[in-house]
């Protein structure tokens, strides 16, 4: 259950699922995408003048809902999601927790039943001056002149993930998320998994106790 045809399910060794899926879909699928959404997000769609932006938002909301429908045995119309304190969409009555990532035409879904789960995919910029926001994140600056490019992605996926997981919003700074990530790392507290779902892209999954 929680398959779908455009969607790929990517081995992982930590407590969750994750699966894989482009953003650039036939007429067809993006229809298919579309009829399952509520009425709210329906709005939120007519409200969004950038028509990739739109289109992503629908392709990542309904892939979700279809993968979120098998996993519950629920319609994927029924399902309830809604949004906490912090804006992480959640399934309202549920202990399950899911998060969703795209860059370029790339996604990622990732699931958890109990926990919390966090998801982050990047695109590999090679134009991308990723010193300087390594500097922003991280404290140590012998260990951020000792990065390369791939290694700055990486972490930075991690930090990202681990900042959705437990649903930070954009005002929190970056260096301290990245702090508490390597915080609760330390202590055993959360774990994380980088993921390489495509050639060019740096992904990572965090699930938290």
């Amino acid at each position: 259950m929680g398959q779908v045809q455009w969607a790929r399910r990517l081995p992982v060794a930590l407590p969750a699922d994750v699966w894989s899926f482009s953003l650039n879909l036939s007429p067809e699928i993006y229809r298919e995408c579309r009829s399952v959404l509520s009425e709210a997000e329906i709005a939120r769609v007519q409200g969004v003048e950038n028509g990739f932006v739109a289109d992503g938002f629908v392709i990542r909301r309904g892939t979700a809902r279809f993968i979120l429908g098998g996993l519950l045995g629920i319609c994927p119309c029924d399902v309830p999601i809604g949004t906490g304190a912090s804006g992480k969409p959640l399934v309202l009555g549920s202990d399950c927790d899911f998060s969703v990532s795209s860059s370029r035409d790339e996604a990622l879904f990732g699931f958890r039943h109990f926990g919390r789960v966090g998801i982050d995919l990047e695109w590999i910029d090679p134009g991308f001056d990723f010193r300087s926001l390594a500097s922003s994140m991280f404290r140590d600056g012998q260990r951020v002149a000792e990065l390369n490019r791939l290694e700055f992605f990486e972490a930075w996926v991690k930090v990202e993930a681990f900042a959705k997981a437990l649903g930070y919003g954009l005002s929190e700074p970056l260096e301290n998320v990245a702090d508490r990530f390597t915080e609760r790392f330390d202590a055993g507290d959360l774990r994380v998994e980088v993921l390489r779902p495509e050639e060019g892209f740096a992904g990572a999954v965090v699930t938290i106790h």
